[in-house]
């Protein structure tokens, strides 16, 4: 792409994602946290209600469709669909966001929150056009979030007849990431709030359906913010959540066989949530 094209495409962004959006006196940024498959969406929801819906969304990954080429790369490129349209997403996130700040107008800014140091730096430049600042993290077990990145991908292949893959090393990599990350960010306590949710499952008729709940806000005392997020995200699987995790598990490996998925696919799958064999990865506790 031309500079000329991508600064087109960028225009075309902001004014599809500011239409209605009005400046406040006193704008704010809410950053959202957590590894793939997580569920974020539904910390998105929470934030967009606090805003009572007058908030930008700054996700990437909503981007990357408005890349030229995009429909091309997957039909030909699938699993190279993230890579190729990465730098062209993340930049137009950065063009979107600095229309906010000098715009003031309030932005939900999606992250996995894996890097600290940068995360500071965000929040820094973001205070400096007197932004408050507020964070939303959320806890949740590495099966969930597994299960949740394969979900997510066989529904959109179901659907559109494409999905946009996590790999399992990618994943890992961002869960393991985050409580150094979120170490680093409330040392520096740059931030005004900080909010800790969890996962929650819910039976719905003759279904287990998924949702959040606040655990923890401005915590002060004995157990510090990070300490909370590692007892929420290590905690014992519950009943419902490992009912739920069977039947989503279930539904994976149902789509996964509709579209013909190779055995060995579907086995490397079932093993990484433990069902064949023990996954052969670690995650740090």
């Amino acid at each position: 792409m031309t500079d000329r094209q991508i600064q087109q495409i960028q225009n075309s962004i902001i004014k599809t994602e500011t239409y209605k959006k009005s400046s406040v006196d006193s704008p704010k940024t809410v950053i959202l946290g957590a590894q793939p498959g997580s569920g974020k969406t539904e910390l998105q929801k929470i934030a967009e209600q606090h805003f009572k819906y007058n908030a930008v969304i700054c996700n990437p990954d909503n981007f990357r469709d408005f890349h030229p080429q995009a429909l091309e790369i997957k039909k030909s490129h699938e699993k190279l669909y993230p890579e190729l349209t990465a730098k062209y997403a993340h930049h137009w996130n950065l063009g979107l966001q600095k229309h906010c700040r000098e715009n003031k107008l309030n932005y939900i800014l999606e992250t996995t929150f894996k890097d600290g140091q940068q995360l500071n730096q965000t929040i820094s430049a973001i205070k400096t056009h007197d932004f408050s600042v507020d964070i939303m993290l959320l806890a949740v077990n590495a099966k969930l979030s597994i299960v949740g990145i394969h979900a997510r991908f066989e529904d959109q292949k179901n659907t559109k007849n494409f999905g946009r893959s996590v790999s399992l090393k990618d994943h890992d990599m961002r869960y393991n990431a985050i409580p150094l990350a979120l170490k680093e960010v409330a040392d520096a306590s740059l931030f005004n709030n900080i909010s800790i949710y969890g996962r929650n499952i819910f039976v719905d008729g003759d279904t287990y359906k998924s949702g959040i709940h606040l655990i923890a806000n401005n915590p002060v005392g004995k157990f510090s913010v990070t300490d909370i997020f590692l007892k929420e995200r290590n905690r014992t699987i519950s009943h419902k959540e490992l009912s739920f995790l069977n039947m989503e598990i279930k539904n994976v490996v149902s789509l996964m066989e509709k579209r013909n998925a190779g055995i060995a696919d579907i086995e490397s799958f079932t093993e990484s949530v433990g069902i064949s064999n023990e996954p052969k990865r670690t995650f740090k506790r």
